[in-house]
């Protein structure tokens, strides 16, 4: 099974790292980018799983990459990251593409491996299916 790519997006540089190695200690190839800028540059050159990303950044915020992603790579899956107590951003997100499985992070003693471990294993998951329904449509 090939290694499913994932571009990480974020402009807090823990959260970037924290994040970054927790999906890479679970097998996934990340790359990561500290702007939405530095992310649409990498759009433009690979191609990736799954573009998950924070929404509030400076300059270039998050639905802008995601946007750009859906663009370049329409079979990409997409997920959005924010504090944001309100669902506003939930709405314009399924509006622009991003899936339905929406986690927001959370406190606790053990960490957050558990919360971002999910949603990038089902991002995997529907990449797969997809490469496997297109082999078979050419069979």
């Amino acid at each position: 099974m090939e290694e499913s790519k994932i571009l990480l997006v974020d402009d807090d540089e823990l959260i970037l790292s924290g994040m970054g190695l927790m999906l890479e200690i679970e097998g996934y190839k990340v790359t990561t980018a500290e702007s939405g800028e530095k992310a649409i540059k990498q759009l433009e050159k690979n191609t990736f799983d799954l573009v998950l990303t924070d929404l509030v950044m400076e300059n270039v915020d998050g639905f802008a990459v995601v946007k750009k992603a859906k663009e370049l790579y329409p079979e990409t899956t997409t997920m959005v990251l924010t504090g944001s107590e309100t669902t506003d951003f939930a709405i314009d997100a399924l509006r622009i593409g991003c899936g339905t499985r929406h986690h927001r992070a959370k406190k606790s003693r053990r960490g957050t491996r558990g919360t971002y471990q999910r949603p990038a294993g089902c991002a995997g998951q529907d990449q797969n299916l997809k490469r496997d329904n297109s082999h078979l449509c050419k069979v």
